[in-house]
C-alpha cells in the first residue's frame, strides 16, 4: 500500500506541475457589496459567477442582508456562491473565537438552504487554514462541515477545502484529507502569497496534494495590506496593478486542472486590504484594464493605439550614465503607464554577470511633450563589467501601460559598449 501511496502522490504532482496549452477560464466577481452590482462597468465585464462570504449562521443572524446581496446579483443575470466562515461576533484569533460543532452547523445549513434554495454553488468554509478562522487549528472539524453540507445538498457544487496559500497549507490539507473517507473533487484556492511574489509555488503546491479540479477563488492585485498591529506589509502603485492579473491569468490558463476564477473585489479604498479593481474615489485602475484586455474586451476602436517607444544609449558627457527614452508614437496621445529598468550583462555563453535594477517608477507624457527621458547613474564596478569584451549588455523594461491601452510587455533593449 506505501508504494501504491507514493505512485498516487508522485502522478498527482506530475500532473500539477506540468505546463499544458493555454485554455478557457471561467471567470467571477467576488465582492461584498450589493450595490457593486450596479455599477455599469462591472457589469460590462459579462463575468458569470458571483461569490459572497457569510458568516455560517447567516440565515438567522443576518438573513435581509444575504437576501438584498443575492437579488443584486441575479437581477444582473449572475449565478450566485456563497462560502461560509466565522460568525460575526468573532474576533480570531482573539477571544472569542468558537467553531459551530456539526450539529450547529448542520442545522444552520438545512435553514439557508431552504431559505435561499436558489444558491447552488458553496465553500464549505472560507479561507479554512487562516488565522482569522476557527477552523485553523481543526482541519478535521472542516472535513466534517464538508461531509454536512454535501450529505443536505447533494446536487450542489460544493468546494470542499478552500486555504490560503500561506505556510501552513499542507498540513491543513493532509489532516482535511487524511478525515475524510475519500478525497473531493474540487477545491479552493486564494494565492496572495503568489501574488505578492509573482511565483506560482503554493497554486503548484495545492495541485500536488488534492486530486480533481481547483478553483482559484479570490485572487487580484493588492494595492494595500495591514496587519492586525496597523503595520503595512504589502503595497503596489496604482499603475502597477495590471501585472499581478497578466500574471495570475497566465498561471491559471497553463494549468488545466484549474477552470475557474475569482477577481477580488470590485471596491477598493479600505485601510486594511485592498485589491480593489476601482479606488477609493470609485476610479478604475489598472487592473481593469488588463482585466478587460484577459475577458477579451479591451478592443473598442477600429484601431489598437499604439504602446510607447523605447531606447537605450549610453550618455557622451557622463560616463556612467545610461539614458532611457520613452516615445509616445502619435502627436496629441497621452501615454501613462509604469516601467521598471534593469540593466544586465551576460557572457556568450549565458552566464550572468550584473543584474542590476535601475529604476521603477510612473512615466507619463501629454499631447505638447510626446518623450519621457531618464538619466540613470551605474556604479563603477558596474560600468567596468559592462566594459569587458565578449559579454552581452541588455537594458529589459517591464512596463505596465495605462494608457493609451492597457497592457503589460517586457522589453529586452540591446545596449552598446560603454566609452
Amino acid at each position: 500500500m506505501a508504494h501504491l501511496r507514493l505512485l498516487l502522490v508522485l502522478t498527482l504532482a506530475a500532473t500539477a506541475l506540468s505546463a499544458g496549452p493555454a485554455h478557457a477560464l471561467t471567470v467571477g466577481i467576488a465582492d461584498q457589496q450589493a450595490s457593486s452590482f450596479s455599477d455599469t462597468r462591472l457589469l460590462a465585464l459579462n463575468l458569470r459567477y458571483a461569490r459572497y462570504v457569510v458568516p455560517w449562521n447567516a440565515a438567522t443572524a443576518q438573513p435581509q442582508k444575504v437576501r438584498t446581496w443575492l437579488n443584486a446579483v441575479e437581477s444582473r443575470g449572475l449565478v450566485p456562491h456563497i462560502a461560509f466562515e466565522h460568525s460575526a461576533s468573532d474576533r480570531c484569533p482573539n477571544r472569542p473565537c468558537t467553531a459551530p460543532t456539526l450539529a450547529q452547523y448542520r442545522s444552520s445549513i438545512a435553514n439557508f438552504l431552504a431559505t435561499f434554495p436558489e444558491v447552488k454553488t458553496y465553500t464549505t468554509w472560507n479561507e479554512g487554514n487562516h488565522t482569522l478562522q476557527p477552523t485553523r487549528t481543526n482541519p478535521a472539524l472542516a472535513a466534517g462541515y464538508y461531509q454536512e453540507l454535501r450529505a443536505q445538498c447533494p446536487d450542489c457544487t460544493i468546494v470542499a477545502g478552500d486555504v490560503l496559500d500561506s505556510g501552513n497549507m499542507t498540513g491543513w490539507i493532509r489532516a482535511f484529507l487524511a478525515a475524510l473517507p475519500s478525497p473531493p473533487q474540487l477545491w479552493g484556492l486564494h494565492n496572495w502569497g503568489d501574488q505578492q511574489t509573482g511565483g506560482t509555488g503554493g497554486m503548484d503546491e495545492l495541485l500536488a496534494l488534492v486530486p480533481g479540479t481547483l478553483w482559484i477563488e479570490e485572487t487580484g492585485a493588492m494595492v494595500r495590506l495591514r496587519n492586525s498591529f496597523g503595520r503595512q506589509t504589502a503595497s503596489l502603485g496604482e499603475d502597477e496593478t495590471a501585472a499581478p492579473i497578466a500574471d495570475v491569468f497566465t498561471a491559471a490558463r497553463a494549468r488545466l486542472r484549474i477552470d475557474r476564477m475569482y477577481i477580488y473585489q470590485w471596491v477598493g479604498g479600505a485601510a486594511g486590504f485592498d485589491s480593489g479593481l476601482t479606488d477609493g474615489a470609485g476610479r478604475l485602475r489598472a487592473s481593469y484594464y488588463e482585466l478587460q484586455r484577459q475577458l477579451g474586451l479591451a478592443a473598442t476602436t477600429t484601431t489598437t493605439p499604439k504602446p510607447i517607444r523605447w531606447k537605450v544609449s549610453w550618455s557622451k558627457a557622463r560616463r556612467r550614465q545610461l539614458v532611457v527614452q520613452g516615445t509616445c508614437p502619435v502627436a496629441g496621445t497621452r501615454c501613462l503607464g509604469s516601467a521598471t529598468v534593469t540593466l544586465r550583462v551576460r557572457t556568450t555563453r549565458g552566464k550572468t554577470l550584473v543584474t542590476k535594477r535601475l529604476r521603477s517608477g510612473t512615466y507619463a507624457t501629454n499631447g505638447a511633450a510626446r518623450r519621457v527621458t531618464w538619466r540613470l547613474t551605474v556604479s563603477k564596478k558596474v560600468r567596468s563589467i559592462a566594459r569587458r569584451k565578449g559579454v552581452q549588455r541588455a537594458v529589459i523594461l517591464r512596463v505596465v501601460a495605462r494608457q493609451p491601452t492597457a497592457r503589460t510587455s517586457r522589453t529586452t533593449l540591446k545596449v552598446a559598449k560603454p566609452a
